[in-house]
């Protein structure tokens, strides 16, 4: 929500909306060079936590600090802290490259005292910290079965501001017609597909008619789905070598994150951070807040690490788990709209595609024989029949294309 917020220009008050939700942010004004595997040179950080405001600027040998306030000294000590982590030092390794002053650290607070027996610091009105964004962009972390997809935002000059696991927030919410346009996800028109709620935690093809899956196709183009190494191997005589192998660890199992907050809560800490001009263009209704009790995915007590190095959000994500449904989506809404999944096989792959020469029906069949062949004590005998309504919409005038050429 962060991500989309700051991306779209929405998350106006940052004094405001850190303070709600109790997360430090933090932003570079000056970034040392790496050179030889370290970081050298000077550089300016600012931290920020509601009204409190840290600016920690030096270099190797000298430290200086910039408060905006004295209140709320314990908060104070948690900018330095955190500002300390992202300079990977220790509080007293920074603290011992200051100036003496009038400011002593005791017991997790920075706090004024008469005599110069402290460090030096500055006490200056800061500005608020202010991300201007370029976009977002999608890249992969980590290797082999380890390696996970991360929205990654980048500031104005295409520099990482923070990354999260991709994922998509569970909703109920109906569009209205031509409210999303043309907007296509995973070859999809999110207009379409929003008809049968995709985006509800508790989804599935099980009660959708295969004429109601074939209506939310335009096309049948699909690339070449990531495989388990079993299946490759059971399909070694109809898959080439050009087939990838799936890393992906996510699974319907994974364990969902919760927190004792309401969804009253969450409207209202959502509703005054976001601007009444945005909001003057929003028509909320229940569904678009309809987390249900296993739903809500932002802990407002997590303090998030906007770090270079790119840490994760620490959340045991759902999300993820709707993002890699509807990345799936086009493989299921083609095999389940053609044929009854039950009835997947090889040789009924094989036959269907000798029948129809379509390069993205035997893709998604392949992709469903994945899912459920590994689970099967035996593989199904009955002919498959294809779908007379997918058949009239995408193999008979692909039937036609071969004898026009």
């Amino acid at each position: 929500m962060v991500m989309m917020l700051l991306c779209s220009g929405y998350l106006y008050d940052i004094s405001q909306w850190t303070n709600a939700t109790k997360t430090i942010m933090h932003l570079w004004t000056k970034k040392q060079r790496y050179v030889n595997d370290e970081y050298v040179g000077s550089y300016k950080l600012l931290v920020q936590l509601g009204e409190n405001k840290m600016e920690i600027g030096g270099d190797e040998k000298n430290t200086s600090i910039k408060m905006s306030t004295n209140d709320h000294p314990d908060v104070n000590y948690q900018l330095l802290e955190h500002a300390a982590h992202l300079l990977s030092e220790t509080v007293e390794s920074i603290t011992k490259k200051c100036k003496t002053g009038s400011f002593y650290i005791t017991n997790g607070r920075i706090i004024s005292i008469t005599k110069k027996e402290g460090i030096h610091i500055d006490m200056i009105n800061l500005p608020d910290i202010n991300y201007n964004t370029w976009g977002m962009t999608f890249e992969k972390k980590g290797v082999g079965i380890n390696q996970l997809e991360y929205m990654v935002l980048l500031d104005e000059l295409k520099h990482p501001i923070m990354s999260i696991r991709n994922g998509l927030f569970s909703t109920n919410y109906k569009p209205k017609q031509g409210e999303f346009g043309e907007m296509i996800f995973f070859g999809l028109n999110m207009e379409k597909i929003s008809r049968i709620l995709p985006f509800n935690s508790h989804f599935s093809y099980d009660n959708i008619n295969q004429d109601v899956m074939c209506s939310l196709l335009d096309d049948t183009e699909v690339e070449r789905p990531k495989l388990n190494k079993i299946t490759k191997t059971k399909l070694n005589q109809l898959i080439g070598s050009e087939w990838e192998i799936t890393t992906s660890i996510i699974s319907d199992e994974d364990e969902k994150y919760t927190n004792e907050s309401s969804d009253d809560d969450l409207a209202d800490i959502f509703g005054s951070l976001i601007s009444e001009d945005v909001i003057a263009n929003l028509e909320i209704n229940d569904s678009m807040m309809d987390f249900g009790s296993q739903d809500i995915y932002f802990d407002p007590s997590l303090t998030m690490e906007l770090v270079e190095s790119l840490q994760e959000i620490r959340i045991k994500y759902e999300p993820a788990l709707i993002w890699e449904r509807l990345e799936n989506m086009k493989y299921n809404l083609i095999a389940r709209s053609a044929i009854n999944i039950e009835l997947v096989s090889k040789n009924n792959i094989v036959r269907i595609w000798q029948e129809t020469r379509s390069k993205g029906l035997f893709r998604s069949l392949v992709h469903i024989y994945d899912k459920i062949a590994p689970y099967r004590s035996e593989s199904p005998n009955k002919i498959a029949i294809i779908n007379g309504t997918f058949y009239e919409k995408f193999v008979g005038p692909l039937q036609m294309e071969y004898i026009d050429g």
